[in-house]
Order: C-alpha cells, then structure tokens, then sequence
C-alpha cells in the first residue's frame, strides 16, 4: 500500500506588528504549498544554446488556497498595505499609498494546521505535529484580489509568497 496523506488543513493569519493570529475562516480545496526552483543556467558554445549545467539561486516558495469568508483576518491579510483596501482609514477617495516600503516589514505569520486523527497529521508536510508555520508570508506580487459583491457564493483564491526570515528560515514545520 502507497503512503497517502490526505487530511484537511486549516490556516490563521497573524498580521503585523504581530498579536494574536485569527483564522482566515473556511476554504474549499486544498491548500497549495508550492517550490518554484531559480537558477542560472550554464550554456558553453561547444553544445550550442543547450543548458549543460545550472547554478542554484535558491526557491521561492508559495502557499495557494481559496477563501470562501471575508473578515477582519482577510482582509488584513489581503490588504497588507494599509487599511481595508489599500486606502488609509477606509476612504473612498483614491489617496496615494507609500511606495518604497520592504514587503517583508508588512508580512504576517501565515500556519497551515493539518486536522488531528488525519494521516496528514503523521505522514504530511508539517512534520510529527503536522503544522507549517511560515513567519514571512505576504499576498504576492500583481496578485489581483477580487472582492465578490452579490448574491453568490464567494470564492477568493489567493497566493502568499513566503519571504525568507533575516536568518534565512523560510518556514517551519512542527
């Protein structure tokens, strides 16, 4: 018999400067936790353009998930940038934002917790404890946020890009 590890994973959101992290409410599907490899392909003239070796730059690493509620934790965590929308004190009227500011000074701690008495939970990502902590985690960049207004059912798949710690921890699993 193979090793599945299927179990469903809940998620909380701690925005900064930091307290007390809520949950990001239900979601449908899976979670995505995502390694995008970044390197520097070597290309010597004697094969051409063909890459015959590469030099590792690293990963960049990826949470996706769709939410299906709207409350203070999303929209913190949607709106890292200011206020409800990106608009200081919720305005209407468009104000220009701070341009400069470092995206891992506005991160929150995003944890994914698998759901105890799941095979998730023993045999998943998260380790023994089945949970991922990731202390850097920011909606990522040109992400197009959609606010469903009406009278249907609201999805809203978002991606967190997690942003190494000044140590280099990109996420923990406990």
């Amino acid at each position: 018999m193979a090793d599945f590890a299927p179990g469903a994973y809940s998620v909380t959101y701690d925005p900064p400067p930091g307290g007390s992290p809520v949950t990001l409410g239900q979601t449908e599907g899976p979670k995505r936790f995502q390694m995008t490899p970044l390197g520097e392909p070597v290309r010597i003239d004697a094969f051409g353009r063909r890459v015959v070796d590469v030099v590792d730059q690293g990963q960049d690493w990826f949470v996706q998930m769709i939410l299906k509620e709207w409350n203070a934790a999303i929209e913190a965590a949607l709106f890292p940038y200011g206020s409800t929308y990106g608009l200081p004190d919720d305005n209407v009227d468009l104000e220009v934002l701070v341009a400069g500011r470092l995206y891992s000074t506005m991160a929150g701690i995003l944890v994914l917790t698998s759901q105890a008495g799941t095979p998730a939970r023993t045999q998943g990502p998260g380790g023994a404890g089945g949970i991922i902590t990731i202390p850097l985690a920011i909606i990522v960049v040109d992400q197009q946020i959609e606010a469903v207004l009406g009278n249907v059912e609201r999805n809203t798949p978002v991606t967190f890009q997690c942003l190494p710690s000044v140590s280099g921890v990109t996420f923990v699993e406990t």
